[in-house]
């Protein structure tokens, strides 16, 4: 749900005087949102990526609460992400409460020793490839050229992880953490 608000100018309020013209930008952060339901393609439960497109789709799902408990998810293919803005894998709850695990990614990801490269990630907090990931393992995975800013909880893989990784390396990441300010 997007929410705009417009304040009129004073003359405007009582629906006489000038006549105010306004544009509105709106920047979509995840790419191919909503373009198939991740979760219609698994193959006897198992949750595959080949491409930038299945890895947005797989954050959208985790996103809106899917959390793959239990699940594994395999990055099949090396993914480039082409320097376009990155919404994290997880996020905190929908109540907007860190404590509520709702939306964190809750499964294991297998990176299948594939990297995953070029993205950049501006967030509150819970930056880096995954957001928040909870009771999760990450394995065999390379994040490579990954730029970040965050005022909190942040870095190249995961900003927030209660669980494990494994097999995992980062190169060339960079980040800055700005506390409260984004």
């Amino acid at each position: 749900t997007i929410v705009i608000k417009i304040e009129l100018p004073k003359e405007a309020e009582d629906g006489q005087g000038e006549t105010c013209n306004y544009s509105v930008y709106v920047e979509a952060v995840q790419a191919n949102a909503g373009v198939t339901d991740f979760n219609d393609r698994a193959s006897n439960g198992e949750y595959t990526i080949y491409d930038k497109v299945d890895l947005y789709q797989f954050a959208n799902s985790v996103n809106s609460g899917v959390s793959y408990k239990d699940k594994t998810v395999t990055l099949m293919e090396d993914v480039d992400i082409e320097n376009t803005p990155w919404a994290p894998i997880g996020t905190i709850g929908s109540n907007g409460n860190s404590t509520n695990f709702d939306r964190s990614f809750r499964g294991t990801f297998d990176g299948n020793n594939k990297t995953v490269s070029n993205y950049k990630v501006m967030s509150y907090g819970w930056a880096g490839l995954f957001g928040l990931a909870h009771t999760a393992t990450i394995k065999n995975l390379t994040v490579e050229n990954v730029e970040f800013t965050a005022n909190r909880l942040a870095g190249g893989v995961v900003g927030q992880l209660y669980g494990s990784l494994e097999n995992v390396h980062a190169n060339n990441v960079t980040g800055t953490v700005v506390p409260n300010e984004i």
